[in-house]
């Protein structure tokens, strides 16, 4: 069950098991504080971005933003690949999941790995915390159109997705 919980240096996380009882292997990984992965990839902010549009660098941007996308990718990948909280970065990969965004209608990685970051700090804590928390995050409001919410025309995207896939469905 244990190895389950992993996902890259199995073999040697389960050494440093060896003797210990099923039981208390589940506490340890449940007692792991998720880490913040070090060194994530420098990512193009919004407003070079939009520097690049309005001198018309349309081919220039989205060069960098395909880039931006690639490296924040292999990024997660080689931290999720070596990673001490294995549990962890599992249920960040679970909850990435579960509350879908897409990268490719986000287009700012750096708003994704911020969610990410987000959805880590609450991998292993209270649904309902993570709940309020990924309902205000950035990306998520922008991969359910939450631009397009006015008080005369209210976007139902964001209450139908809360409902239908991320709570009741």
């Amino acid at each position: 069950m244990a190895v389950r919980a992993c996902l890259g240096e199995e073999w040697l996380l389960m050494q440093s098991w060896r003797g210990t009882s099923p039981q208390t292997v589940v506490k340890q990984l449940f007692a792991a504080e998720p880490q913040i992965p070090a060194n994530p990839p420098a990512l193009t902010a919004w407003g070079s971005w939009e520097n690049m549009l309005e001198q018309g660098e349309m081919a220039q941007a989205r060069e960098q933003l395909n880039r931006d996308k690639m490296a924040l990718k292999q990024w997660w990948l080689q931290h999720l690949l070596h990673t001490h909280t294995p549990l962890a970065e599992r249920m960040v990969m679970f909850w990435h999941n579960h509350f879908t965004t897409s990268i490719n209608k986000v287009n700012q990685p750096n708003l994704v790995l911020q969610q990410h970051q987000l959805i880590r700090q609450h991998a292993l804590g209270n649904f309902r915390t993570l709940l309020h928390a990924i309902a205000r995050d950035p990306a998520m409001l922008i991969y359910l159109d939450g631009a397009m919410n006015y008080k005369q025309h209210p976007n139902e995207n964001f209450a139908r997705e809360l409902l239908e896939l991320f709570t009741l469905g």
